[in-house]
């Protein structure tokens, strides 16, 4: 589904802004 795919990539970028803050 594509709606899960964005989903998953939301996630992604949430978990990238979240190393990136933390470097």
């Amino acid at each position: 589904m594509l709606h899960k795919k964005v989903l998953s990539l939301l996630s992604f970028l949430k978990h990238a802004i979240c190393l990136c803050t933390i470097y």
